[in-house]
C-alpha cells in the first residue's frame, strides 16, 4: 500500500476547455469548488496561472489555505500545493466520447494523521468534489450546501 499517493478519476461530458476553466478560472471555481478565492498578487485574476499564488477559503470549515498553481497547460493540465507539502496534479485527456479528468494527489506524509486525514480524507473529499463537478459542469447543479457556515461535524456529513 503506497500512503503518499492516490489517484481519482471521472468522466465529464463537458469540453476540455470548460474543464481546464472550472480550475484555473476564479469566478467558475467558486462556484463548484470554493467559498471565496484571494489572490496573493493582483494580476491573478480572473485566471490562476503558473506561479500564482492565492488563499482558499472554503464553504462550510475556517481553514483557509495557501495554494500555488506550479504548472499551468491551458485546457490539459495543472498541478497546484496543497497543504502540509503535498500536491494536486490535475490531467484532462480523451477517452472514446468523454473527458477524463484524472486527479493525482502526491507527497502525502505516512505518519498516523497523514494517512487519516490526507490520504483517506482527502480521497473522501476528492471523490466528492469530482462528482460535484460533473453536476456541475454536465448537469448545471450544485451538490454541495453553502449555508451551514463553519461547522464541527462538517466531516460527518456528504454534502460538504
Amino acid at each position: 500500500m503506497d500512503w503518499t499517493t492516490f489517484d481519482r478519476k471521472i468522466r465529464l461530458k463537458a469540453s476540455e476547455k470548460d474543464i481546464y476553466e472550472a480550475w484555473m478560472n476564479i469566478e467558475i471555481l467558486t462556484k463548484w469548488f470554493l467559498r471565496k478565492i484571494t489572490p496573493l498578487e493582483v494580476d491573478s485574476y480572473p485566471k490562476l496561472k503558473e506561479g500564482d499564488k492565492v488563499i482558499w477559503d472554503w464553504h462550510n470549515c475556517d481553514f483557509p489555505q495557501e495554494v500555488e498553481i506550479l504548472k499551468s497547460i491551458e485546457y490539459t493540465s495543472a498541478n497546484f500545493t496543497f497543504g502540509h507539502g503535498m500536491e494536486v496534479h490535475i490531467d484532462i485527456s480523451r477517452q472514446d466520447e468523454f473527458n477524463v479528468l484524472h486527479l493525482k494527489q502526491v507527497n502525502i506524509p505516512t505518519d498516523e494523521e497523514g494517512k487519516f486525514n490526507y490520504y483517506a480524507g482527502c480521497k473522501t473529499g476528492w471523490t466528492f468534489w469530482l462528482v460535484n463537478l460533473r453536476a456541475f459542469l454536465d448537469h448545471g447543479i450544485l451538490l454541495h450546501d453553502t449555508t451551514l457556515g463553519p461547522r464541527e461535524d462538517l466531516f460527518d456529513f456528504s454534502n460538504t
